[in-house]
């Protein structure tokens, strides 16, 4: 897929996504991604989402300037409601916090199903998100770090299962990220670390022991993820200064 006017975050957005009948776009802004999905095959045919007209006014001039309104149906709604018979079978939501991601899908209960592949790219919050998507059965089938703007963040595939999880702390501010030993997942699991350490330092200042104890050991066990990643990238991938969207 050529990336068009898609940033690298909405790039990875895309990759994650598999071929489709009908994306749903939520949030859709200048109807970019949803353009790029239906032009790359991705998706036979898309619905740009947004809750205000400034944006889907957008989209519908990038979908016209590229002849596809015929293609892509433009909804005013807030997050999935309404869209329940549609015939969706795949989501995408980008560019917001991961504990409004969570209140989407729970507000769309036809998600819960293997048929739905889920892109999810949080700008904050991910392992709200991570939590949320464990305890309602639905299983992270990728996850990719990526940088975009000098800011890390996290982008991931899910599909409903009903298998419910229950997530360590370490899996929950991780996730699949340590399987990645890229440069991005790197950078990403170093920062966690730091603010782990922020967070120790803090609650031992505030005299909270146990909490201290537990922050500072998810630190260390970020590190160690970090680190055997750097190994296997022969060193130097870890001095960019990305900061992640966290």
């Amino acid at each position: 897929m050529g990336k068009g006017n898609l940033s690298p975050r909405l790039q990875a957005v895309a990759e994650l996504m598999v071929p489709r009948s009908c994306v749903a776009d939520v949030g859709c802004d200048h109807g970019y991604l949803i353009a790029a999905l239906v032009e790359s095959g991705k998706a036979q045919r898309g619905i740009a989402c947004d809750l205000r007209t400034g944006p889907l006014s957008r989209a519908r001039e990038t979908l016209a300037r590229r002849g596809l309104l015929d293609r892509v149906e433009l909804v005013l709604t807030d997050g999935l409601t309404g869209l329940q018979d549609q015939g969706i079978d795949g989501v995408v939501l980008a560019g917001m916090g991961g504990d409004l991601m969570a209140e989407i899908l729970e507000g769309a209960p036809w998600v819960q199903s293997p048929q739905v592949h889920l892109v999810l790219q949080p700008m904050s919050k991910p392992q709200a998100l991570r939590q949320y998507l464990a305890q309602r059965g639905f299983a992270v089938l990728q996850e990719r770090a990526l940088e975009d703007g000098g800011h890390l963040y996290t982008a991931m595939a899910a599909r409903w299962d009903g298998v419910q999880r229950t997530l360590t702390p370490l899996e929950a501010l991780a996730g699949r990220l340590p399987e990645h030993r890229d440069s991005n997942a790197i950078q990403l699991l170093l920062h966690l670390a730091k603010v782990q350490e922020h967070r120790g330092r803090g609650l031992a200042q505030g005299g909270q022991t146990a909490e201290a104890q537990q922050a500072l050991a998810l630190a260390a066990q970020l590190r160690d993820l970090a680190e055997e990643g750097t190994d296997r990238e022969q060193g130097g991938v870890c001095n960019g200064n990305g900061t992640a969207g966290l």
